[in-house]
C-alpha cells in the first residue's frame, strides 16, 4: 500500500544536496488505470497502480534494459527526468524525498 502527499516547496532545504539520491526516468504508459514505467539508476521497473488518490495498491515489475527501451517508444506524453533526494526526517522513521525535474518539467 503506497500512501502519497506532494507538496510544492517555494525553498529548497538546506543541504539538500548532500543527502543519497537516485536519477529518475519515467514515462506513462496509461494513466486509467495508472501504468508507468522507470528507470531508477541503472534498474527497470513497469509499474501499476490501482485507483484512489490518497492511499492505493502499487506493483512493481522489473523490466530488462531492452525492454524499458521498447516501452518507452509507447509511452503517451512526456518522458520525465528527475534527481530524488532522499531526507531523513529528523525524531522519526520517516524519509522525505525532494524531486528536483530536469527536462521539460524543470524546476
Amino acid at each position: 500500500m503506497e500512501i502519497e502527499r506532494k507538496f510544492l516547496v517555494s525553498v529548497l532545504p538546506e543541504g539538500y544536496d548532500h543527502h543519497p539520491s537516485h536519477q529518475i526516468e519515467q514515462a506513462y504508459l496509461s494513466t486509467d488505470p495508472v501504468v508507468r514505467i522507470r528507470k531508477e539508476d541503472d534498474q527497470y521497473y513497469l509499474t501499476y497502480k490501482s485507483r484512489g488518490l490518497l492511499a492505493r495498491e502499487e506493483y512493481n515489475l522489473p523490466l530488462n534494459q531492452a525492454s524499458y527501451e521498447h516501452l518507452l517508444t509507447k509511452a503517451d506524453g512526456i518522458v520525465l527526468t528527475k534527481q530524488r533526494f532522499l531526507i531523513p526526517l529528523p525524531g522519526t522513521s520517516y524519509t522525505a524525498e525532494l524531486d528536483i525535474f530536469s527536462g521539460h518539467y524543470k524546476g
